[in-house]
């Protein structure tokens, strides 16, 4: 049985249970399978499907075909530990107010925890040096503009927006290997964003926290392990599945309120996926203090003044 309840709206805007639905899929609501124990009633983390994007499309279709016994996209295996949250506090004894408001925090990686989005935009202008200055500086934008997004569609976005050519799937694997082989070694080695080595320190376990990039699975995790972060975090995940889709199995699997939930995140695709699945959002400027949010969105400068944001929401 999947650790998670799935309900289904039909056409007349009913809730219904799935499966056994009649008619056709406008929105979706997940709810963890919460322990006897726990005093609170799990919160629905509810999606309009007729005004949402296509990754969300995707998150209910992935939701919906777990219910039915198809694998998770998100094994366990991915998790150093998978226990619910009444677990988590009690191994850990979460005291505190940010201990009590939170029981988990999930963040980005590249420009959250980790200095390197400069760094990896200019491996991208890097791989586009034979196009010209013009060329690089119209990646070194995007890259900017749209953090958050996997590598391989980056660069295929590359290839048809700024070039204007056809992606060819051969030339874009070399690109992608070429862009992984360059910079691995440098994110393991790049600056921390001020403050995460003592937001991790004081806080890792309490609450749970969980990091979910855009970066491919296996060298995300390669980079946190050589980073020594691995153990300050229940579980650490790149991409695929999308970031959506992940944040919704972490919910699910370990038990937790979305309104108890907080996504830090410096790119419009964190954003979404906070925004989605009603997840509260911290968003992280860049060094020039810009960032790509709705205007009324809680900012911060580094992790520094992260504690500070997660008390005022």
């Amino acid at each position: 049985m999947s650790p998670f309840a799935v309900e289904v709206r039909n056409e007349a805007a009913q809730m219904a249970p799935h499966p056994g639905l009649a008619g056709k899929l406008t929105g979706f609501a997940i709810a963890p399978i919460v322990p006897a124990d726990r005093d609170q009633e799990p919160s629905m983390a509810t999606v309009d499907l007729a005004s949402s994007s296509e990754m969300m499309r995707k998150v209910a279709a992935g939701l919906l075909a777990m219910a039915q016994g198809a694998p998770d996209p998100c094994p366990a295996s991915h998790d150093r530990h998978r226990f619910s949250t009444i677990e988590i506090r009690r191994q850990y004894g979460m005291d505190g107010r940010l201990q009590e408001r939170w029981d988990a925090v999930i963040f980005d990686f590249d420009g959250v925890l980790c200095d390197s989005n400069d760094l990896k935009g200019e491996t991208f202008a890097t791989l586009y040096a034979h196009e010209g200055p013009e060329v690089q500086d119209a990646i070194r934008a995007y890259h900017r503009d749209n953090g958050g997004m996997p590598r391989r569609e980056k660069l295929a976005r590359f290839e048809r927006d700024i070039l204007g050519r056809a992606v060819d799937e051969e030339r874009l694997d070399r690109m992608v290997a070429g862009f992984a082989a360059a910079v691995e070694e440098a994110v393991i080695a790049c600056a921390e964003i001020p403050g995460a080595t003592d937001f991790l320190a004081t806080h890792a376990g309490r609450p749970a926290l969980f990091i979910i990039s855009a970066t491919p699975h296996e060298e995300m995790l390669r980079i946190a392990e050589r980073r020594g972060m691995t153990d300050r975090f229940v579980s650490v995940h790149g991409s695929p599945p999308s970031k959506a889709e992940t944040a919704a199995m972490l919910i699910a699997r370990h038990g937790l309120r979305p309104d108890r939930v907080a996504f830090v995140g410096d790119a419009v695709q964190d954003y979404a996926a906070a925004t989605a699945l009603n997840l509260h959002f911290v968003g992280v400027r860049d060094a020039d203090g810009r960032h790509p949010f709705p205007d009324g969105t809680l900012t911060i400068a580094d992790l520094r003044e992260l504690p500070t944001a997660l008390a005022r929401l």
